[in-house]
């Protein structure tokens, strides 16, 4: 069976070399995100703001 296995050969992929990733090129010009202001809950006057106060 090693035999057969060594003359066809395997059918996985060899694998890629190690290297630096591309990541950003130099020069590239990135932008800040935009922040937004926050948004608050205003006071509730329904009837369970009321039942609260009592």
């Amino acid at each position: 069976m090693l035999g057969l296995l060594v003359e066809i050969g395997t059918p996985a992929q060899s694998s890629k070399p190690p290297g630096k990733s591309p990541g950003w090129k130099t020069g590239t010009k990135r932008n800040k995100r935009t922040r937004y202001p926050v948004v608050k809950k205003g006071k509730s006057t329904g009837k369970k703001a009321k039942n609260k106060k009592t």
